[in-house]
């Protein structure tokens, strides 16, 4: 049976869990200033002339690069294992990875991962249960980090990117993260840049960039 998520809301609640998880002050804005320096200074530059999966791309490989920037020098580290990217807690087991979400980002509404997760989440995602069903989770010292993922939807209607901090506990068949034991949600980022060219569809089946291609004679 799967357990029930435990909601924190953005503002008290979030950052007292996050202190309880070890992020404490300092810490703590950079979660979503990764997000919005990923947007603002990398994605909302792309063009119809990048590769249709560019924003998606940018706001994952520089997401990561501005969480470990800030949080390294607080005494994080940089772990990769099998094409998984996480910086980790220098005392708590907890990790962060960054991911792209469906619409609920950032409420109460359900949401998943948009795109699949590879082998090393998945494998400590079943570690996980294991250890939460058949054992007394609290003496049980976790063997890896519990990855948690910075996980983010940029809202065109809204004008705004969402952003939570949550905990998966199951993964389907496809891959994707359908359900978590905890999510940290915080506050939304106002979208202030605009893509210079193209048109950015923002739903769960497909990248992040339709290119019309036209022909011409001569």
């Amino acid at each position: 049976m799967e357990e029930s998520v435990e909601l924190h809301d953005a503002g008290a609640a979030a950052t007292t869990r996050l202190s309880q998880l070890g992020i404490g002050q300092r810490a703590q804005p950079i979660l979503t200033e990764a997000i919005r320096g990923a947007w603002s200074g990398d994605a909302a530059s792309v063009t119809v002339h990048d590769v249709a999966s560019a924003i998606g791309l940018l706001m994952w490989m520089k997401g990561i690069r501005r969480l470990r920037d800030g949080l390294v020098p607080l005494g994080w580290t940089v772990a990769r294992s099998h094409n998984f990217e996480r910086v980790v807690h220098p005392a708590r087991p907890v990790a962060i990875a960054v991911a792209v979400g469906t619409s609920g980002v950032g409420t109460a509404e359900p949401m998943r991962t948009r795109y699949p997760r590879g082998r090393a989440l998945r494998e400590e995602v079943a570690a996980r249960q294991l250890q939460f069903w058949e054992t007394d989770a609290e003496n049980f010292p976790p063997a890896v980090p519990s990855t948690w993922l910075l996980v983010y939807h940029i809202d065109r209607t809204a004008e705004e990117i969402r952003v939570e901090l949550s905990l998966p506990s199951n993964i389907d068949k496809e891959g994707h993260v359908t359900s978590w034991r905890e999510r940290i949600l915080l506050d939304a980022l106002p979208i202030t840049t605009e893509p210079e060219a193209g048109t950015y569809h923002d739903d769960d089946d497909r990248e992040a960039y339709e290119v019309p291609v036209a022909f011409r004679a001569g």
